[in-house]
């Protein structure tokens, strides 16, 4: 049996991702939430949004198709933070 290891770099709820429109050039920076904590003016997207889908599992360097409502465009990963939770919280 194989066993899978937290990756720090892999994006989930809770991942601060830095992302590079390919065809634009513009960099923007978004947390993935839970759809109840999502706010778009504070970039704050949900897992389930169309970009949300498309960063959630993937890994910096990984260049991403987004299919939302106004086409396909891509998006590459330059950078994953993830949330720093207090210790005791990572202990239970």
């Amino acid at each position: 049996m194989l066993l899978q290891t937290f990756n720090e770099e892999i994006i989930s709820v809770g991942s601060r991702v830095h992302i590079r429109d390919i065809e634009s050039g513009e960099r923007e920076v978004y947390t993935l939430t839970r759809p109840r904590d999502a706010d778009v003016r504070q970039y704050r997207i949900s897992t389930l949004t169309p970009l949300g889908r498309a960063l959630y599992g993937k890994r910096p360097g990984n260049v991403v198709d987004v299919h939302a409502p106004g086409g396909v465009f891509l998006v590459e990963i330059e950078a994953v933070e993830q949330a720093s939770y207090p210790q005791h919280a990572r202990d239970g």
